[in-house]
């Protein structure tokens, strides 16, 4: 294969990744939390110094977390999204210095 077909591939692999990252940053749009968000204590009969303001729900923190591991997530796909489009624009100057003919770190066949 040559340097521009490997290029091309890269770029596509990196954008592949840019895609599942994003999907994965927009999980808040794409999975919206269903369930009840708030609850008040109501336990507490009134007072100065009551704090009566709703609170989350354990199970809506526990959601909330979960969301933020998969935007977390998503953003590590985007940066090596990013990343490959980077490494595949710069891919023939890449070869020319190091000699590789395929893969980064000369993995498979060197010239």
């Amino acid at each position: 294969m040559n340097t521009y077909v490997i290029a091309k591939i890269i770029n596509s692999v990196g954008l592949f990744f840019d895609m599942i990252g994003a999907c994965f940053i927009a999980i808040e749009v794409i999975k919206q939390y269903k369930g009840k968000k708030y609850y008040s204590d109501d336990s507490a009969l009134g007072g100065i110094n009551t704090d009566r303001s709703p609170k989350d729900t354990a199970d809506y923190k526990k959601w909330e977390q979960a969301k933020y591991e998969y935007m977390k997530i998503g953003l590590g796909f985007l940066l090596l999204g990013f990343a490959l489009q980077i490494l595949s624009n710069w891919w023939a100057e890449v070869v020319e210095v190091f000699g590789w003919s395929l893969g980064v770190v000369g993995i498979w066949c060197c010239q």
